[in-house]
């Protein structure tokens, strides 16, 4: 079922890979120009916020309308579930903030992070994922292409 979505998911990233290669750390940026550096990147995102009065993104909204948010700079975190690297590029679905919510996180490089850790990314709201699991099961998640991805600990289960 895993291997199934992230070969959907690397077919996805490679159509829309422009050319040339891809950065090899999370210290560039995959925007088009004008390239913020990583500090006015990250100072530009909104967050995505875990209850509905606080300022910013409501993750139930991201979830429930991600069409809304694509292109849209934003900073959330989650627990990694699965992920994969192939051709320099990575692919990894998370949980937001430990809920079953989740969302499926493109980046154009490797990086020293792992099933079970817990991450911050700064990126923007990508097209919806659409398919079916190895069960049958309908598949309808968020995407997040991240610029910047931070390791911030590992969940303890």
């Amino acid at each position: 079922m895993k291997k199934w979505i992230f070969v959907l998911a690397f077919i996805v990233v490679g159509c829309t890979n422009q050319g040339g290669s891809a950065p090899s750390s999370n210290t560039e940026s995959p925007a088009a120009p004008p390239v913020l550096s990583e500090s006015d990147y990250k100072a530009t995102a909104t967050p995505v916020t875990y209850t509905d009065n606080e300022k910013g993104i409501y993750y139930k909204d991201y979830v429930k309308n991600p069409a809304e948010y694509k292109g849209r700079k934003m900073k959330i975190r989650g627990t990694i579930f699965t992920i994969e690297e192939q051709n320099g590029q990575t692919a990894l679905q998370m949980w937001i903030d430990n809920d079953m919510d989740q969302v499926i996180v493109y980046y154009p490089g490797t990086l020293k992070i792992y099933k079970n850790d817990i991450i911050e990314i700064w990126g923007e709201g990508g097209d919806n994922f659409e398919g079916e699991n190895a069960f049958g099961a309908k598949l309808d998640v968020p995407t997040l292409k991240a610029a910047y991805i931070k390791k911030v600990g590992t969940a303890q289960y």
